[in-house]
């Protein structure tokens, strides 16, 4: 029976972490409100995971939200708009004359890609995780943790191209659980990589802003 109830509480943690992230994407007119609402997803996620002192999850939410909305709307847009250039640069690479060109071009762009992957990847975790002074310093910080752990980011790729396939045999799972799921994913391997690297990463991210 304690089983019983201990998974419908859970259930509706889960339930009501959804609702709020759909809500506050709305509060912040969509543009403005993805990135802040699912930090706050993955803050929360993250508190659970490392079992921290229960909390109300609608006022830490709210509060999770406000703290992250500067930075997780900087970095987000940022490589969103990054990332929107290096696609269109690779849809234009067979339209050059050159095949050199060509050949260098789909090396740099795989390149950036790869660097791309891996701000994506680490994006949420590591904007949770650390207090990083200055936002500019996050984007290296996630480089440095993908370089640190490449199997932890194969890792975190191959769970969540799972999930993808989940959600497009069962497409209704995307409107329960949205991206929790993929918090769950993500923060278990990467709590696992801050743990191994000692936090290095954001001592050396802190330093070199001081």
């Amino acid at each position: 029976m304690n089983r019983i109830i201990t998974m419908a509480e859970w259930l509706y943690e889960l339930l009501v972490l959804q609702a709020l992230w759909i809500i506050y994407i709305f509060r912040g007119i969509l543009i403005m409100g993805f990135f802040p609402a699912t930090a706050a997803v993955y803050a929360i996620t993250r508190n659970w995971i490392r079992k921290s002192e229960k909390l109300d999850t609608i006022k830490t939410f709210k509060e999770y939200y406000h703290e992250y909305f500067r930075n997780s709307n900087i970095l987000g847009w940022s490589f969103l708009l990054i990332s929107g250039i290096v696609m269109m640069n690779f849809l234009y690479i067979p339209y050059y004359s050159e095949n050199a060109l060509r050949i260098g071009m789909y090396g740099l762009l795989i390149f950036l890609g790869l660097i791309l992957l891996s701000l994506w990847s680490f994006l949420f975790p590591v904007l949770v995780h650390f207090d990083i002074k200055r936002t500019r310093d996050y984007a290296l910080a996630m480089v440095k943790t993908a370089l640190y752990s490449p199997l932890g980011l194969i890792l975190q790729l191959l769970l969540i191209g799972i999930y993808s396939m989940c959600i497009y045999l069962l497409p209704p799972l995307i409107i329960v659980f949205g991206v929790i799921p993929l918090a769950l994913i993500q923060l278990g391997v990467t709590l696992n990589i801050f743990r191994e690297s000692g936090n290095k990463t954001i001592k050396s991210m802190n330093s070199m802003s001081n």
